[in-house]
C-alpha cells in the first residue's frame, strides 16, 4: 500500500501496489466532534435516568419511613445484638425493607449516645 499526504508526497515505506490518499483533516475533526456530541448526549441521558431512579427510590424510602417498621423486623435485629433504638434507626435509614441492609447500616454507621457498661467490658479483675 502506498500512502500520500495532502501535498502529494509519497511515503518511502509504502507498497507500490495500492494507493491511499490521506483524508481531509477538517472532515475528520467534524466527525470527531459529532462523535463527542453524541457521547455527551448519551452521558446526559444516563445521568437524567439515574437522577430519576434516585428520586423514585427516595420517594419509596420516604413512604416506607412514614410506616412504622414491623415488630418482627425489630425482633430479628435485636436477636443480632442491636438495641431497640438502634434497630429502629437502622430500619428508618434503610427504608425498612431488609433486615440485612439494616444490620449492615447499623454496624457501619450507628453509634449510640450512651453505651451502657457491660460486665464483659470490665477487665479490672485482670489487673488484680
Amino acid at each position: 500500500m502506498r500512502a500520500f499526504s495532502e501535498d502529494g508526497a509519497a511515503s518511502p515505506l509504502s507498497a507500490p501496489s495500492e494507493w491511499v490518499r490521506v483524508g481531509d483533516p477538517v472532515l475528520h475533526f467534524e466527525e470527531r466532534e459529532r462523535e463527542r456530541a453524541l457521547a455527551l448526549e448519551a452521558a446526559a441521558a444516563a445521568a437524567a435516568a439515574e437522577t430519576a431512579a434516585a428520586a423514585a427510590s427516595s420517594a419509596a424510602a420516604a413512604a416506607a419511613a412514614a410506616d412504622p417498621p414491623s415488630e418482627a423486623l425489630i425482633a430479628q435485629l435485636q436477636e443480632l445484638g442491636l438495641d431497640r433504638r438502634g434497630a429502629l434507626r437502622a430500619l428508618r435509614e434503610t427504608g425498612g425493607g431488609s433486615v440485612a441492609a439494616a444490620a449492615d447500616w447499623y454496624f457501619a454507621n450507628y453509634t449510640p449516645e450512651e453505651q451502657p457498661a457491660r460486665p464483659a467490658d470490665d477487665v479490672s479483675w485482670l489487673l488484680g
